[in-house]
């Protein structure tokens, strides 16, 4: 069982990954119960290492924000995106700016994440031991919800995804993330 194999095998482009999880759950089902917990294992190792500061900060300007389960489903999304798109993601989380706002926008859709626990349970009858991914701490250096701090440590999705604090005095409304909204 080589892991991104499976995944390239049921990358789609455009990233839909309704559909890519459907796949790949499809495809899980057809293995041997120990290869599904063995890729089950393997994606759980990718999900911790994708759960960085950099990359969650990236991935909050490229969403507007980016709760601890939304992060949890772009990690899946990134995972889907395939090998090259992955490894030069944890490379440098603003390689992800090379990729159109299609492909950023599916890969925080839900779903991909649970595809390896539902086929090891529909083939052996019972779910796999409980996962563990993203205890702890993120790794990587973090960063603070200001514009000060994202600016400075991701200056290129800043560019494309920042926002702008309206003077008092402007008439436009300011672009901000939803969550300075309240």
């Amino acid at each position: 069982m080589e892991f991104w194999t499976i995944i390239e095998s049921r990358r789609q482009a455009p990233l839909d990954i309704e559909s890519a999880a459907a796949a790949l759950e499809s495809a899980l089902k057809a293995m041997p119960e120990s290869d599904i917990l063995a890729f089950c294992i393997e994606f759980d190792r990718k999900m911790d290492e994708a759960y960085a500061w950099p990359l969650w900060g990236v991935a909050t300007l490229i969403n507007g924000g980016c709760s601890d389960d939304t992060f949890m489903d772009f990690r899946g999304g990134l995972i889907a995106s395939g090998k090259e798109v992955f490894d030069k993601a944890i490379a440098d989380p603003e390689s992800l700016m090379d990729l159109d706002g299609t492909h950023l926008a599916a890969m925080f859709e839900e779903g991909f994440v649970y595809c390896g626990p539902a086929a090891y349970e529909a083939v052996s009858g019972r779910p796999p031991e409980p996962r563990t991914v993203g205890i702890g701490s993120p790794t990587g250096t973090e960063w603070q919800e200001t514009r000060e701090s994202l600016q400075q440590q991701f200056p290129r999705a800043w560019s494309v995804y920042g926002w702008e604090e309206a003077a008092p005095d402007a008439s436009a409304p300011a672009k901000k993330p939803w969550w300075r909204f309240w």
